[in-house]
């Protein structure tokens, strides 16, 4: 076990603790990006993430790395962090920061309810065949 600093000396922030996520691949990922604080680029991490392959990788290497990050993430959140991307585009800069655990539980999202014609029960966009002729609103829909 070897022991290193708590702050990294360059960037000051802070290193996460060893964390642990199935697989050797990624698991070398989550470490990677663990002893960085500072964060890394795609195309870096790619670099290292696939540095013992011969070939460099899979053709698509970067996808591969972001599906692996997403597979990560789902063990991470048990654990209280996560692998971001600090912005996106080119440049994007992953790391691995702290979550709070109680937004972290997955809340199932409520679709929004299209608003609807008193009068008929309709919504407004919908085909005026749909509507109710005799309704006061099919009139107002209309103009």
């Amino acid at each position: 076990m070897s022991r290193r600093a708590n702050i990294c000396p360059t960037c000051r922030r802070p290193f996460p603790p060893p964390l642990v996520v199935t697989g050797s691949v990624r698991q070398r990922l989550v470490n990677i990006i663990g002893g960085r604080p500072d964060g890394i680029e795609i195309y870096d991490l790619v670099g290292a993430v696939y540095a013992d392959d011969p070939d460099g990788g899979p053709v698509t290497a970067p996808r591969s790395v972001n599906v692996m990050i997403h597979q990560a993430n789902k063990q991470l959140a048990a654990q209280g962090y996560q692998i971001k991307s600090m912005w996106l585009g080119r440049g994007a800069r992953y790391r691995i920061v702290k979550i709070d655990t109680a937004k972290s539980e997955l809340k199932p999202q409520r679709t929004p309810q299209r608003k609807k014609c008193d009068g008929c029960g309709v919504h407004w966009a919908d085909p005026p065949s749909s509507l109710c002729p005799g309704c006061e609103a099919y009139r107002e829909h209309q103009q």
